[in-house]
C-alpha cells in the first residue's frame, strides 16, 4: 500500500519557488512606495516653483524701470502706483539669500517668498535692451530642478 501525499522535496521545491514569489512582491511593492514618494516630492517642488514664478511675473506688470545688481542676485523694479500698489511700496526688491528668495517692498521688512521644505539653490537674472524692450531673464534652481522666466518690457 502506497501512502499519497508530497514528499519532503516536493515541499521544499514549493516553499523555495513560494519565497522567491514573496520577495519578488515585497521588492515590488517597496519600488512602487520609492516611485510614488519620489513622484510627490517632484511635484512639490514643481508647485513650489510655480508660485514663485508666479510671484516674479506679479512684480514684474505694471513696471516703470527695472534694473539687476552686477551678479544678477538682486532684482530692482520700481513699479507705477496704483490702488493695491503704493508708491511707498517702491521699490520692490527680489534676492535669494541664504537658501529663501525674498521680496522687499519699499523700506517694508523682506517676506520670505519660499517654503523652507523647498531652499532655492540658484537665482539669477539678467536684463537687456533691444528694439525699446528690456528682456528680463530669471533662472533659479530648487533641490536641483531648474525654472526659467523671461518677460519683456515695453
Amino acid at each position: 500500500m502506497r501512502n499519497k501525499g508530497f514528499t519532503l522535496v516536493e515541499v521544499v521545491i514549493y516553499i523555495a519557488l513560494f519565497g522567491i514569489l514573496m520577495v519578488g512582491a515585497v521588492v515590488a511593492t517597496y519600488q512602487l512606495l520609492q516611485g510614488g514618494a519620489h513622484n510627490e516630492t517632484a511635484l512639490a517642488v514643481q508647485e513650489e516653483g510655480m508660485f514663485l514664478v508666479r510671484k516674479i511675473n506679479w512684480a514684474l506688470t505694471s513696471v516703470s524701470s527695472v534694473s539687476v545688481s552686477p551678479d544678477g542676485t538682486i532684482l530692482t523694479i520700481s513699479k507705477i502706483p496704483s490702488a493695491d500698489f503704493l508708491s511707498t511700496d517702491n521699490p520692490l526688491l527680489i534676492y535669494a539669500s541664504g537658501g529663501t528668495l525674498s521680496l522687499k517692498r519699499g523700506s517694508a521688512d523682506a517676506t520670505i517668498l519660499n517654503s523652507a521644505a523647498f531652499p532655492v539653490d540658484t537665482f539669477t537674472a539678467q536684463s537687456s535692451v533691444s528694439s525699446g524692450q528690456t528682456n528680463i531673464a530669471i533662472s533659479m534652481s530648487i533641490k536641483g530642478i531648474p525654472f526659467l522666466y523671461k518677460t519683456y518690457l515695453r
